[in-house]
């Protein structure tokens, strides 16, 4: 495959550094440290001050209010996430203090993607189906990774996406080397702050021993306990977060890139009818005829990418701020090749993730994240039909499933 010369940098490692300083300088640097003193106003509309500040108060107070300690914008993750935020503010330091320090340790986050995406890209099962690739060398995967300006925003907002993409990654490295039960576990904790990493949970179906299966699934118990205690301890907790989860005010159609959220929204349907309907289509249909019948002819990467698909059409959760999550993933999806899925495909979802201010101008976007799945369906299934689908190596061998 011929690579746009934009690609083609020289000194590859340089551009990194570069690239390193960048995000540190002007999206940590002046994007936060001087956008605040500059405009201090747009700041306080950010997570840190408008969601989390509130919901750390109410916890401390009466827990069971979690989820209605705000009027305009209140936590929607799951309840043990709170626990994350609440040192920040107990710090005996001015709030503004406390909103860097914050912030730093979003950087300390980003930084620990790179990291592992670095060991992911690393191992010898990715590097033998990297042939052909869109993105090959590690140092402009990792650049691009640190250039997107999603970055920018995750420290001046400081939601939990870069906390979501940490855990969500650290699992596809732990799957990688075959250290399942930890991955199972890194994927289930990491929903407490986000909730798309429980999709790739479904790897569970490639288990075929009893005993395996009962191993992966108190793992993923043990991520999710946390969560399960508080609501057990807390009964008010639980009706109240499935509540701000399905509340029609939060459904609105702002920079929306579900598909179940824009059906939603173009329909005026039920939440939880909607939610149920796509969820039985998209669910038993790549469960099993898509990841089972032809996981062999599909790289490991691509199995990951299509349940995190599944699993961004299905919950109306996926907005603006989530491409954070989602890079994490999709830039491994373009640093390998399967002969049965067309690159092209591939770059659709580029476009929202890179053109920042088409959310604002048209925020129903669900089609750049829903399609590529469509026709990476299509493309499997129409070449089984002719005979033309290949089943790749790794997956003969096992490394792949």
């Amino acid at each position: 495959m011929q690579h746009p010369k934009w690609l083609l940098i020289p000194d590859r490692k340089h551009f990194f550094y570069f690239s390193c300083l960048f995000n540190f300088i002007v999206y940590w640097i002046i994007g936060v440290l001087i956008f605040y003193y500059r405009f201090p106003d747009l700041v306080v509309f950010g997570d840190f001050f408008i969601t989390y500040k509130p919901a750390v108060s109410t916890f401390i107070n009466n827990p069971s209010m979690l989820y209605f300690a705000s009027d305009s914008e209140t936590v929607r993750s799951l309840p043990f996430s709170i626990f994350y935020y609440i040192p920040f503010y107990q710090i005996p330091v001015p709030l503004e203090i406390q909103f860097f320090i914050g912030s730093l340790v979003q950087v300390a986050w980003t930084a620990g993607v790179c990291i592992i995406l670095s060991k992911i890209l690393d191992l010898k099962k990715i590097q033998e189906i990297q042939e052909n690739a869109i993105l090959v060398n590690k140092y402009i995967i990792l650049s691009i990774y640190l250039l997107i300006p999603w970055q920018w925003i995750e420290y001046w907002i400081q939601s939990s996406d870069s906390i979501t993409a940490f855990f969500l990654v650290l699992g596809i490295y732990l799957y990688l080397k075959d250290k399942k039960d930890w991955a199972f576990f890194s994927w289930s904790f990491g929903s407490s702050f986000k909730i798309f990493p429980l999709f790739l949970l479904l790897c569970i179906i490639y288990e075929k021993s009893i005993t395996n299966i009962i191993r992966r699934c108190f793992f993923i118990i043990l991520g999710l306990l946390p969560n399960i205690i508080l609501f057990i301890c807390i009964p008010n907790l639980l009706p109240s977060y499935i509540f701000q989860n399905i509340n029609p005010i939060f459904l609105r159609s702002f920079a929306t890139g579900s598909f179940t959220r824009d059906i939603i929204f173009i329909f005026s349907t039920s939440a939880v009818t909607t939610t149920i309907i796509v969820a039985a289509i998209l669910l038993p249909f790549h469960i099993l005829f898509i990841l089972n019948e032809h996981k062999k002819a599909l790289t490991i990467i691509d199995q990951f990418m299509i349940m995190f698909f599944v699993g961004m059409a299905i919950l109306p959760e996926f907005y603006i701020g989530h491409n954070l999550v989602f890079l994490g993933i999709y830039i491994l999806w373009l640093s390998t090749n399967n002969p049965n899925i067309n690159n092209l495909i591939k770059l659709l979802p580029l476009f929202p993730v890179i053109v920042i201010i088409i959310w604002l101008i048209f925020p129903n976007l669900s089609i750049f994240y829903f399609l590529p799945l469509i026709l990476v369906d299509i493309s499997i299934l129409t070449k089984n039909a002719r005979g033309a689908l290949i089943p790749l190596v790794p997956a003969e061998k096992g490394a792949a499933i």
